[in-house]
């Protein structure tokens, strides 16, 4: 657990939280995906629970295109938890969509996702060639999956299997390693205008070894959050 913060000097009276800042710190999961992407299965009332366990203030499901994804995505209060449904589509996060997007270059993706009210943010920003798009809100500047697939992970992961059986959240904190390159790209998009930064959750629920359930979303949704400053209305 985090040390109690060192209290605020006379000489160093900077406010350091979003309370002293004057605003509420809303926490939240911004790419995930549920039974209505082709690569999970967990079940509605799941997610549901599992943000109840972590405590998250909003969620955006981000389900890959379906038929029904839009249609039947979390959407509204459930519980403790405010849903907002959208899309993972053409290499952006689509959030409060209701239309499908398409197939589409990336300028194309961005201003059909603008013209429904909604929010784009680059997803597996690694991967992402098209800096030059305009219109888009944000970029991950981290993204667990991502961080996953670093090369010479899992070799890494094997011989940790052990302890890994033995604590698997423990297996989580292996994989992680500072997002230098995406941080360095998210600086220089900022010299020219305003980009949020966002954490990429992409909770699935769907890596096993020797049937152990690795990433249960209650652990991939609260290793990283994105976090909202907002002023009381």
């Amino acid at each position: 657990p985090p040390s109690e913060p060192a209290p605020l000097t006379e000489s160093h009276g900077v406010p350091h939280t979003a309370t002293d800042l004057g605003f509420a710190d809303f926490k939240g999961v911004l790419h995930s995906h549920s039974y209505l992407s082709h690569d999970s299965k967990i079940s509605q009332a799941d997610i549901i629970e599992a943000c109840e366990e972590v405590g998250v203030d909003f969620l955006c499901m981000t389900d890959h295109p379906s038929e029904r994804s839009l249609l039947d995505g979390l959407q509204g209060w459930h519980g403790r938890t405010f849903f907002v449904v959208g899309a993972e589509v053409n290499h952006f996060l689509a959030i409060d969509i209701h239309e499908p997007i398409g197939g589409a270059d990336s300028q194309m993706t961005v201003d059909r996702i603008r013209a429904q009210g909604g929010l784009a943010f680059v997803a597996h920003s690694e991967e992402f060639e098209h800096w030059e798009t305009e219109g888009y809100a944000g970029m991950e500047i981290y993204n667990i999956h991502t961080d996953l697939k670093d090369e010479g992970k899992v070799d890494r992961l094997l011989p940790k299997l052990p302890r890994i059986l033995e604590d698997p959240a423990w297996a989580m904190t292996v994989i992680f390693d500072e997002p230098r390159a995406l941080v360095a790209q998210w600086d220089r998009l900022t010299q020219k205008r305003r980009v949020v930064g966002i954490a990429g959750n992409d909770a699935h629920q769907n890596v096993k070894i020797a049937g152990l359930q690795l990433d249960p979303y209650a652990r991939s949704i609260g290793f990283v959050n994105t976090h909202v400053f907002a002023l009381a209305i």
